[in-house]
C-alpha cells in the first residue's frame, strides 16, 4: 500500500499484536476498519507505543485539504471529514473499505479529546440522557405514538429515527 499523501510504500507495524500501516515521510498512519477503537483512548497503552513512535518522523509540507486515494482500495478517494461530533479532529475516511488515515499528529489530538474508560460509561449515559431529552426525539416519539397508520406521519418519523441513529454513530 501507498502512502495517501507521499506516495512512498506504507510500512507495516505491529503494535500490541495489531498490525497497523504507518508513513515514514509523513508519519500519518493508515488504520483498517474499527481498528482505531483499539488506539483511541489515552489510557490504551498501545495507543501511547503508536504516537510515540510516529512521534520520530517529521512530515513535509501537505496539503491537508486535498483530498487522497484510500490506501486499500485503489482509486477510491477518501472523505475528509470530522471524527465524530464532539471530537474536531479531521480525518479521511474511505467509503467503500471504512479504513482510517490520520495525518501527523491527528492520533495524538484523537487521544488527548476521547474520554479515558472510566468516563465512557458516564459520557454515554450522559449522551443517551441528553438524546432522550431533546426535541428531535421528543418529536419523533410523538410521531410514532399518535398515528402509525399516518404515512407522512410515520416518514418524519423514519426521517428523525435516521438522524438520531447519525447522532450515535
Amino acid at each position: 500500500m501507498k502512502c495517501p499523501r507521499t506516495g512512498v510504500d506504507l510500512k507495516p507495524v505491529n503494535i500490541g499484536g495489531i498490525t497497523v500501516d504507518i508513513s515514514e515521510k509523513c508519519g500519518g498512519v493508515f488504520f483498517d476498519h474499527d481498528e482505531i477503537e483499539k488506539f483511541d483512548e489515552k489510557t490504551k497503552i498501545r495507543g501511547g507505543l503508536l504516537v510515540q513512535h510516529l512521534k520520530q518522523f517529521t512530515p513535509p509540507p501537505l496539503n491537508l485539504n486535498k483530498h487522497v486515494n484510500c490506501p486499500k482500495c485503489t482509486g477510491t478517494v477518501m472523505d475528509r471529514s470530522f471524527y465524530s461530533s464532539k471530537n474536531k479532529i479531521e480525518v479521511d475516511k474511505c467509503p467503500s473499505c471504512a479504513g482510517i488515515w490520520f495525518d501527523f499528529g491527528e492520533l495524538e489530538k484523537l487521544r488527548n479529546l476521547i474520554p479515558v474508560s472510566n468516563g465512557s460509561y458516564k459520557s454515554g449515559r450522559q449522551f443517551e440522557e441528553q438524546l432522550l431529552n431533546s426535541p428531535a426525539y421528543q418529536e419523533y416519539k410523538s410521531a410514532l405514538d399518535d398515528n402509525a397508520d399516518d404515512t407522512a406521519r410515520r416518514e418524519k418519523a423514519d426521517q428523525l429515527h435516521l438522524f438520531l441513529f447519525n447522532c450515535i454513530y
